[in-house]
């Protein structure tokens, strides 16, 4: 019955498409959440209305979409302010002095780098340069896990050094 009524017909113009083996996940689950959407849309335009909001200004059901994806995807991510004070001596600190001065692969986040799970030494054929902040050396050793080079010699151990909480 698409269409029949304002619901259906207003979610069937920006509808989430998303192919799954089981069909009842787009049924129930995206069909939910467009439908919440929607709701939210219709309390957002009566709001604005009872504030006196120009209905030009009000935002259309695309951008409302788009606005509410920006939020859910910049949730949890720390603003990029400067901080004062002496640095901090923790690694998260360190590798973003690090990334500062050029590209690099991304480190992955702390949960899985202290996990002590799955992450063992490979030797590869090329040497680059270590991940660890404090070390400026070259390794051939590589965290299979991590996907990172980092340091493993008797002077240098910057593979338990970096997997450590």
């Amino acid at each position: 019955m698409g269409g029949v009524d304002q619901l259906d017909a207003l979610i069937a113009y920006y509808r989430i498409h998303v192919r799954l083996k089981k069909f009842y996940l787009k049924i129930f689950f995206f069909h939910f959440v467009d439908m919440v959407v929607f709701l939210a849309w219709l309390l957002y335009r009566r709001d604005c209305d009872a504030v006196g909001v120009p209905t030009k200004q009000q935002m259309d059901l695309l951008k409302f979409k788009f606005y509410i994806a920006t939020c859910l995807l910049k949730e949890n991510k720390d603003t990029a302010t400067k901080k004062r004070g002496r640095p901090s001596s923790s690694v998260e600190s360190q590798l973003e002095c690090k990334t500062k001065r050029g590209p690099m692969k991304p480190v992955p986040v702390a949960s899985v780098r202290t996990d002590s799970t799955g992450h063992w030494p490979t030797v590869e054929t090329t040497r680059q340069r270590c991940k660890r902040p404090e070390c400026k050396g070259q390794t051939v050793f590589k965290c299979t896990k991590c996907d990172v080079h980092l340091c493993l010699n008797k002077n240098a151990n910057c593979f338990v050094d970096f997997h450590q909480p």
